[in-house]
């Protein structure tokens, strides 16, 4: 019985870290997001810059 109990205190602990890690992951991804988005918006730009500027230079 007291190995139950001990079992059932050692997954709700793992629930909790899960908890805590998804937690965490949430307020990540929006971050993540925004890197993404930058990162891509940054490309876009410098493409454009290369294609406005590319055949005016020799």
């Amino acid at each position: 019985m007291e190995v139950m109990l001990q079992w059932a205190d050692d997954l709700d602990d793992l629930l909790a870290a899960a908890g805590q890690v998804l937690i965490g992951m949430s307020d990540l991804l929006p971050g993540l997001a925004g890197v993404a988005v930058a990162g891509f918006g940054g490309v876009s730009i410098g493409l454009g810059i290369t294609l406005l500027i590319g055949p005016v230079l020799p």
